[in-house]
């Protein structure tokens, strides 16, 4: 399960990373490369990053009953201050494969245009 929320819901046991989300607030990169092996919850990241950041209309207290007693909440003042205050955009491109460059574009932009 890589979706941030369904492993919180769903009561299931995770490595507590959710400091990781101050660290990426406060980089002042414009693009944050993250590289690890398989299996290594890069994109279970990335649904927690998503969920702490999303200004979700239909369910403004969601970020706060997710993150509940997690490490994140040390950080009061940051906490306070960006949870649940940005729109996100997400894309996955991990179903993307293919060894000819036309099909995987045509794939690349598929999941672009599903955004959208």
């Amino acid at each position: 399960i890589s979706d941030f929320k369904k492993i919180k819901e769903g009561n299931y046991f995770f490595w507590d990373r959710t400091k990781f989300v101050k660290d990426f607030y406060e980089d002042t990169e414009k693009a944050v490369l993250v590289l690890r092996p398989r299996r290594w919850a890069k994109s279970t990241t990335v649904s927690m990053v998503k969920y702490f950041f999303n200004k979700d209309v239909n369910n403004p207290e969601l970020a706060k009953q997710l993150f509940a007693g997690t490490k994140i909440e040390e950080e009061k003042e940051f906490v306070s201050r960006t949870q649940g205050q940005f729109p996100v955009i997400s894309l996955s491109f991990g179903g993307c494969r293919d060894k000819k460059w036309e099909e995987m574009k045509g794939l690349l932009c598929g999941v672009i245009s599903k955004a959208y």
